[in-house]
């Protein structure tokens, strides 16, 4: 009996990452621990102000509407208005890139391992190699359990770099 739920289970992962394909993002993972995921639910960030040098994970508002730095290029934002949001919710500013951060609860998620060497995930800034949800190489999946849907997920790897795919909706 428990096999057949074993499958079932499984078939309801495969069938809700189906639905969530559409929506993936890629990342850099490397031997420092990053934020792959951001917080869902946060209604309000400090204002996003220039001249400011942001590191990567700071989450700004503009608007009505929250982002994150996925990518901190060292050195200050360069204009005084956000530029424009791309199609995939990124957006660049000097040597920053910023995702934007969806309002509401998360409903599903999924994070696989596009890399060629484990990673592993912890829900703390300080993910360490060894430590926490291992992601096994070449397409270990981590299917973001109801209990941590809201929370930051952060990763590291123990070598150089490594690509993770996000999906969340």
């Amino acid at each position: 009996m428990s096999k057949r739920i074993a499958a079932i289970a499984a078939i309801a992962v495969l069938v809700a990452a189906s639905a969530i394909a559409g929506s993936g993002q890629n990342h850099q993972v490397g031997t420092n621990s990053v934020m792959i995921l951001p917080p869902r639910g946060q209604t309000s960030a400090n204002a996003w102000a220039t001249p400011v040098t942001y590191a990567q994970g700071d989450i700004v508002s503009h608007g009505s509407s929250l982002f994150w730095c996925q990518v901190a290029g060292g050195g200050a934002n360069t204009s005084a208005d956000t530029p424009a949001i791309e199609a995939d919710g990124r957006s660049a500013d000097g040597t920053n890139t910023w995702q934007w951060i969806p309002r509401g609860d998360r409903i599903i998620a999924a994070i696989v391992n596009d890399g060629s060497a484990a990673i592993y995930l912890n829900d703390r800034p300080a993910a360490v190699v060894g430590a926490g949800i291992r992601l096994n190489a070449s397409g270990g999946v981590f299917n973001v359990p109801a209990g941590m849907m809201d929370t930051p997920l952060y990763a590291i790897c123990g070598s150089a770099s490594n690509s993770v795919a996000i999906f969340d909706r």
